[in-house]
C-alpha cells in the first residue's frame, strides 16, 4: 500500500502539551494536505533524518551520495559521548566499505583484543588475540574480512561526520522534535531549537534514527513489544558523569517504556550500567577482562586514551539483576562498590570517569516499521540483549536499516514506483525479530546461563570448566565465530517480493541472501578486484561513482548480449559484468573468475544472470530472457542521478 493511500488526510501525531505533543501547533498549519500546502510545492529538504547516531549518520551519508537533498538533526547539543559499541564484525565493516569509508575505519581500528574471562572465583578462558580484520592470506572465498575489529562507536560517528561534511551535509544539533505531520505530499516536522525557537522542516519523508528514547516511535505511536513471553517493558535511564540518573532521562542507547496499549509498569529485569572510566589496578592494558555470574556480567575493555594523569580509560560495562543493583544510581563510588562485590579484585580502582551512563533494557521489537512518509530505524526500531554489549549487536542491526532503507527512498525520489518502500518493513522486521531473540553470547551459554535444554547447558559447561584456559578460549573463539556467521547468514530477505528467482541454474545462494564477495581477475585493471569493488564503481567507470548500483552479473559469455540489453536500457542506473572462465578468451567475458570463487559461489554453470541490489543483496536469478530482467527492474531503478563522486 502506498503513502499516499494511508494519508490522503491530515495526520497529526502526539497529543497533550509539551514535548509529547499536545494541541495543534499553529505554526504546522490546518486542514487537509498542510505539508503540501505550506510547502508550497517545494520542500526543504527530500529527507529529514532524527538522530544523528551511527544509524542515522549512515543513512544519510548512503542518500546524500545517491545526490538525495538530506538534513540531519539530533536533540542533543553535541555528539555523544562515550564508546557505547566498540566491535564492528565483518557485516558492518562490508556495510562500512558499500559506505566508501573503510579505509579510515580500519585505520582507527585495532585488533579486537585478547580476552580472559572468569567465572566462579578464576580464570576460565584466556582467548588470545583475534586476527585484523583484513587479512587476505586468511579470508574464505567470498570474504573480504575476516573477523571482527575494535573501534569505538563515537570514533565510527567522527569519521561519518566528517564524510557527510565532505558532501555538504549539516548536522544540527541541539534540534528537538516536538511534532509531525504528514499527508499525501509530504511531512512537516516541528522542531525546537537550541535558542528555544519553534522552526519547520518540511520533507517528502522522515527517518527516526533517534535511538532508544525515539522521539518519532513515541509520536507514531508505534508499540514496543518484547521479543521473549514474560519480559517486563523496558525503561531508559542516563545521567552524566557523577549524577544521579532519574527515570525518564535519554540514553544513548537503549529502549524506553513500550508506546501504545499494553505498556506494562514493571521495573525490568536486567540493568546495564556503563561508562568510560580511568582504572589503575589492572595488568597491562592488553586485554579486554570479562567476569560472568548467574546475576551479572562485567566487561573492562581498554580504549587508546588516557586520563589526565596518565591512567588508561577503559570503557566498563556492568550488566546485573535489576535487584542486584538495588535503588544505586550510577557514580565512580557506586561502581566501585559493585566492580569489588562482584569479582573481588579489591587491586583494581575506578578514578575520573569520562561518561556515565545507565538504562534498563529487555530485547524487544516495534510492532511495525514504517507509518506512511515516516520510518524508524535501528534502537528506535528493535533492541538487543544487553549481555556482551562489546557484541554491538544493536549497530550492526542499526547500519543495515539504514542500508535497506536509504537505497529505496533514493529511488523512489527519482521516479521508481513508492511502493517499493513497503519491502522496508517486510524485509528488516522479521530480520529484527530472530536477532532480537538471539544470543549471541556463547560464554553464558556454555556456562549454562542462557535459555535452552537445562542438562546440555550443565554438561557443557562442566567439560568447558575442566579445560585449562587456552583450550577454553579457542572453543569460545570458534563458538563465536560459528555463531557470527549463522547471523550474518540469517540475514537474508527471501520472503520479499524483491527475491524473484525466475530461471536460470539454482545454487545454495538464493534470492534474498548477501552476495558473497567473490575475488576476481579484472582483464582492464590488470588487478584482483572484489565483487564489492564491481559494484562499487564499475570497474571501467571513469570517474568512478562512489555509490552502489544495481549490479547486473553474467555468468558466461552466453550471457553477453543480456546484460548489454540491460545496460542500453537503464543506463548508469546500473552496472553490468560478465564472469568468464579464468582464461577469458570467450568475447564479451569482462571479469575472470581466476580463483574459482564465482563457480563456487554464484553458480558453477553458465547461463544465468544475477541482479544485485544496491544493498548487496540477490534480488533477481533468471536466465537469458532479456524481458524478464527489464521487467524486475522496470519499476525499481528510478531515474539516474548525480552521484557524488
Amino acid at each position: 500500500m502506498r503513502p499516499q493511500d494511508l494519508h490522503d488526510h491530515d495526520h497529526d501525531h502526539g497529543a497533550g502539551p509539551g514535548p509529547g505533543g499536545g494541541g495543534q501547533d499553529p505554526a504546522l498549519g490546518r486542514g487537509p494536505d498542510a505539508a503540501g500546502r505550506e510547502a508550497g510545492g517545494g520542500a526543504d529538504c527530500e529527507v529529514l533524518v532524527v538522530g544523528a547516531g551511527a544509524t542515522g549518520l549512515a543513512a544519510a551519508l548512503d542518500l546524500a551520495r545517491r545526490g538525495v537533498d538530506v538534513r540531519l538533526v539530533d536533540q542533543s547539543p553535541e555528539p555523544k559521548p562515550g564508546s557505547r559499541a566498540w566491535t564492528l564484525h565483518p557485516r558492518s565493516l562490508e556495510i562500512l566499505a558499500d559506505l566508501g569509508v573503510i579505509d579510515d575505519v580500519l585505520a582507527r581500528a585495532s585488533r579486537s583484543a585478547a580476552q580472559h574471562v572468569h567465572a566462579r572465583g578464576r580464570l576460565l578462558a584466556d582467548l588470545g588475540d583475534r586476527r585484523r580484520g583484513q587479512d587476505s592470506t586468511t579470508t574464505r572465498a567470498g570474504e573480504r574480512f575476516t573477523g571482527p575489529v575494535a573501534l569505538s562507536q563515537v570514533h565510527l560517528e567522527e569519521i561519518l561526520r566528517a564524510r557527510l561534511a565532505g558532501l555538504g551535509v549539516r548536522i544540527d544539533f541541539g534540534h528537538t522534535l516536538r511534532h509531525l505531520r504528514q499527508d499525501s505530499r509530504g511531512v512537516v516536522a516541528g522542531l525546537t531549537d537550541e535558542a528555544g525557537d519553534d522552526r519547520r522542516v518540511r520533507s517528502a519523508y522522515v527517518m527516526g534514527a533517534d535511538g532508544g528514547q525515539s522521539t518519532v516511535r513515541r509520536l507514531l505511536g508505534l508499540a514496543f513489544t518484547s521479543a521473549s513471553p514474560g519480559t517486563p517493558a523496558p525503561t531508559g535511564n542516563s545521567a552524566p558523569a557523577g549524577t544521579s540518573a532519574p527515570t525518564g532521562t535519554s540514553a544513548p542507547t537503549g529502549t524506553p517504556a513500550r508506546s501504545g496499549a499494553g505498556a506494562a509498569e514493571s521495573a525490568p529485569a536486567v540493568r546495564l550500567w556503563c561508562g568510560d572510566m580511568g582504572v589503575e589496578g589492572l595488568p597491562p592494558a592488553d586485554r579486554t577482562y570479562r567476569w560472568c555470574g548467574p546475576d551479572h556480567d562485567i566487561t573492562l575493555a581498554p580504549l587508546p586514551h588516557t586520563t589526565r594523569t596518565g591512567a588508561t580509560i577503559w570503557a566498563v560495562r556492568i550488566v546485573a539483576d535489576a535487584a542486584a543493583l538495588g535503588a544505586a544510581r550510577p557514580s565512580t563510588d557506586a561502581l566501585q562498590t559493585l566492580f569489588q562485590r562482584f569479582t573481588g579484585w579489591t587491586q583494581v580502582r575506578f578514578i575520573e570517569a569520562a561518561w556515565l551512563s545507565a538504562y534498563d533494557i529487555a530485547p524487544g521489537v516495534v510492532d511495525r516499521m514504517r507509518d506512511g512518509r515516516v520510518f524508524v530505524a535501528g534502537d528506535a526500531a528493535h533492541a538487543h540483549s544487553l549481555h556482551a554489549p562489546h557484541a554491538a549487536a544493536g549497530l550492526a542491526a542499526g547500519l543495515c536499516d539504514a542500508t535497506n532503507l536509504s537505497w529505496k527512498l533514493a529511488a523512489v525520489l527519482r521516479g521508481a514506483e513508492e511502493d517499493l518502500l513497503d519491502s522496508y518493513e517486510a524485509e528488516r522486521l522479521p530480520v529484527a525479530l530472530r536477532t532480537s531473540q538471539l544470543s549471541t553470547d556463547p560464554v553464558r551459554e556454555l556456562l549454562g546461563d542462557a535459555t535452552g535444554p537445562p542438562a546440555a547447558r550443565r554438561g557443557a559447561g562442566r567439560i568447558l570448566r575442566s579445560l585449562p584456559p587456552q583450550a577454553a578460549g579457542l572453543v569460545l573463539r570458534r563458538r563465536a565465530a560459528r555463531d557470527v556467521r549463522r547471523g550474518e547468514r540469517d540475514l537474508h530477505y527471501r520472503g520479499s517480493r524483491l527475491s524473484q528467482e525466475l530461471g536460470g541454474r539454482r545454487v545454495m545462494l538464493r534470492a534474498g541472501d548477501p552476495v558473497p564477495d567473490v575475488l576476481l581477475w579484472s582483464p582492464a585493471r590488470a588487478a584482483d578486484v572484489r565483487l564489492s569493488d564491481v559494484r562499487l564503481s564499475g570497474v571501467r567507470s571513469s570517474p568512478p561513482t562512489q555509490a552502489t548500483l544495481w549490479t547486473v552479473l553474467g555468468l558466461g559469455s552466453v550471457t553477453t548480449e543480456v546484460v548489454r540489453a540491460a545496460l542500453h536500457r537503464f543506463g548508469p542506473a546500473v552496472c553490468g559484468e560478465v564472469i568468464g572462465g579464468g582464461l577469458g578468451t570467450a568475447r564479451g567475458v569482462t571479469l575472470l573468475d581466476r580463483y574459482g570463487e564465482a563457480r563456487r559461489l554464484l553458480g558453477r554453470q553458465g547461463g544465468s544472470v544475477l541482479v544485485v541490489r544496491p544493498d548487496g543483496h540477490l534480488g533477481l536469478r533468471c536466465g537469458l530472457n532479456p524481458d524478464i530482467l527489464e521487467a524486475y527492474l522496470e519499476d525499481l531503478v528510478g531515474a539516474s542521478a548525480d552521484v557524488a563522486g
